[in-house]
């Protein structure tokens, strides 16, 4: 697997085209630092490499995630990733070392009174820790700015996600949704805030996540981005509370 994964890497560098754009802040990516995402895709024949570093705490547990990825602008309105998250610490690491494999597509861009919509389909390989099958899902991205324009509220964003365990074991679910609402504001010419709202279906049947989170994105140079952000958890569910520090850069 690990030389497959290699060999992916490889198509994907040489057969995308060969054009360096820069890096946005503005432009929303799961994980860098909330999991709240934008409806845009990256350039056409954009690269860029990021890294998020996230933190949990709950129930007195501590657990670490790491997740690289790999993200290409493949095709106009089309944006191809690849990543590898890892948990580590005394949480659940179930399924930590799971190949994610995602495609979005973006239908139509903002207009006038309609906004942004973005079709994502996903599938999560298994090849991570006690993973049993190959699991698919799909996301709806929207992203409007606001009718009422003001000079720091910049877009509000609604996700919605579906996820199909494909290999469940007695006691889990075999479909698992999330939504995610919120608003991204400036901060500043190279800065852009994040607050917004998940609710999430736990692996384990009866089990919702309903989490709060806030971050901040900050371009560093035109081809770098950092993040950092922080998460509450609002049910028993839920962790306690976490941090994010993300970093993304463009090639």
């Amino acid at each position: 697997m690990k030389y497959g994964l290699h060999y992916l890497l490889l198509v994907c560098a040489v057969s995308a085209p060969r054009l360096v754009t820069a890096a946005d802040h503005v432009n929303l990516e799961e994980g860098l630092p909330t999991q709240l995402e934008d409806a845009r895709p990256i350039a056409y024949g954009g690269r860029e490499i990021q890294l998020a570093v996230g933190y949990e705490r709950g129930d007195e547990e501590n657990t670490f995630i790491l997740n690289p990825r790999y993200e290409i602008g493949l095709l106009p309105n089309t944006q191809v990733s690849v990543d590898v998250p890892f948990r580590f610490g005394e949480g659940d690491k179930h399924e930590s070392g799971n190949l994610e494999f995602e495609a979005m597509y973006a239908l139509w861009q903002e207009g006038v009174w309609l906004p942004a919509v973005a079709l994502a389909g996903f599938v999560e390989a298994p090849t991570g820790l006690h993973a049993t099958g190959f699991d698919p899902g799909a996301k709806l991205l929207i992203t409007k700015m606001p009718w009422v324009r003001t000079h720091w509220l910049h877009e509000l964003h609604l996700n919605l996600q579906a996820l199909r365990n494909t290999a469940r074991a007695d006691g889990e679910n075999e479909y698992r949704f999330r939504g995610v609402v919120g608003a991204s504001f400036r901060l500043g010419p190279d800065g852009i805030g994040i607050v917004n709202f998940l609710r999430e279906q736990e692996r384990l049947e009866g089990e919702v996540a309903n989490l709060v989170e806030a971050g901040y994105r900050m371009q560093l140079t035109p081809f770098t981005v950092l993040s950092i952000g922080a998460q509450a958890g609002v049910n028993n569910d839920a962790y306690d509370f976490g941090a994010t520090l993300g970093w993304q850069m463009a090639f």
